[in-house]
């Protein structure tokens, strides 16, 4: 019985070992499973976080994309109103160029008609002297008449 007993005792101390190391074994299975969750938790987490970083690049592209649509749009009203200015300016510039002429033209119309003026002028003023001269010379003719007739009267009177 001794023997039994003493079988048993260690039969019990081996399975009494055997159940702690089933006891650790499950405990380490059950750490490992516990750190493979976790492991599987930070990397879910990870690529949920890279998915979101993902989306927002989508984002931020799409922002860009929208923006530099924008630009190129502004960009051609701009070269638009550019053009529209230039060309009226163009038109103005050459208004002013033919305004410009314009005046040239009459300014040496105006000094033409000046000149003609003056001409006009001297002309009348030329023939305004021979009318005086015409009308003098007869009266001066008259007046040396009277002069001689007033001399021989009183060349007659005196004697």
């Amino acid at each position: 019985m001794r023997l039994g007993l003493a079988a048993r005792l260690v039969r019990h101390e081996e399975l009494v070992a055997k159940l702690a190391e089933a006891e650790a074994g499950r405990l380490a299975q059950s750490k490992g499973a516990k750190l493979a969750q976790d492991e599987l938790r930070v990397k879910e987490q990870d690529l949920q976080n890279e998915g979101a970083e993902m989306g927002l690049v989508f984002i931020t592209r799409d922002r860009a994309i929208d923006d530099a649509q924008e630009a190129r749009k502004a960009e051609a009203k701009a070269k638009l109103k550019a053009h529209s200015l230039q060309r009226r300016l163009d038109r103005s510039n050459e208004v002013n160029r033919h305004f410009c002429l314009d005046h040239k033209k009459l300014m040496r119309a105006h000094a033409e008609l000046s000149r003609k003026h003056s001409k006009d002028l001297t002309d009348i003023n030329t023939h305004l002297v021979d009318l005086s001269q015409q009308k003098v010379d007869p009266r001066l003719a008259a007046l040396r008449d009277r002069l001689a007739d007033t001399e021989k009267l009183k060349t007659r009177y005196q004697r």
